[in-house]
C-alpha cells in the first residue's frame, strides 16, 4: 500500500512538472523534454546493452543525441536556421569512423544500436514541443493533447 501511495504522489508531482513547464513556454519546455531524451537515451543503451544487441558508444549517442535535440529544438523555435544542422555531421562522421576502425568485435552491430537510439529516443522528444509551434505563435494545448492521447492509449492497453 505504501509503494502505491508513493508512486501516486510521484505521478501527481510528475505530471504538475511536466504542465507547468509546457505552458511556461518553449524554454522550461525545451529543456525538461531535452532531459527526458537524455535519460531515455541513456536507458536505451543500457537496455540494448543488456540483451545482447551491442554495446553501443554511449558517449557519441547522448552527445549527438543532445545535439541534434538542441539544434533541431532551434529551428522549431526559430532561433536559427535549418543550415545549423550541419553540425551534426563531425560527430557523426568522426564517431563513427573511430568506432569502426578500432579493434572492436563487432563495431557495425555498435554503431547501428548507437545511432537507432538517437532516432528512436531523441526525435520524438524534439518533436513534442514543436507540436506548439504549429498554429504560429507557441501554443501548449497541442503537445499536451498528443501527451494525454498517448497516456490513455497506455493507460487502456494495461
Amino acid at each position: 500500500m505504501k509503494n502505491l501511495i508513493t508512486r501516486t504522489l510521484t505521478a501527481v508531482v510528475f505530471c504538475f512538472v511536466v504542465l507547468y513547464s509546457m505552458m511556461d513556454g518553449l524554454g522550461l519546455c525545451g529543456l525538461l523534454f531535452g532531459l527526458f531524451a537524455a535519460l531515455g537515451l541513456r536507458e536505451f543503451y543500457q537496455l540494448g546493452a543488456k540483451a545482447g544487441a551491442g554495446k553501443p558508444f554511449q558517449l557519441l549517442g547522448i552527445v549527438t543525441g543532445m545535439m541534434l535535440y538542441t539544434l533541431t529544438y532551434g529551428v522549431f523555435a526559430n532561433w536559427w536556421g535549418v543550415g545549423q544542422l550541419a553540425w551534426l555531421v563531425f560527430p557523426v562522421i568522426a564517431g563513427s569512423a573511430s568506432w569502426l576502425l578500432s579493434k572492436k568485435s563487432f563495431p557495425l552491430a555498435d554503431l547501428s544500436l548507437t545511432w537507432l537510439g538517437v532516432i528512436y529516443v531523441v526525435f520524438p522528444f524534439v518533436l513534442i514541443p514543436a507540436l506548439g509551434g504549429v498554429s504560429g505563435g507557441y501554443d501548449y494545448t497541442i503537445p499536451l493533447g498528443v501527451i494525454l492521447l498517448v497516456w490513455a492509449n497506455d493507460t487502456g492497453a494495461y
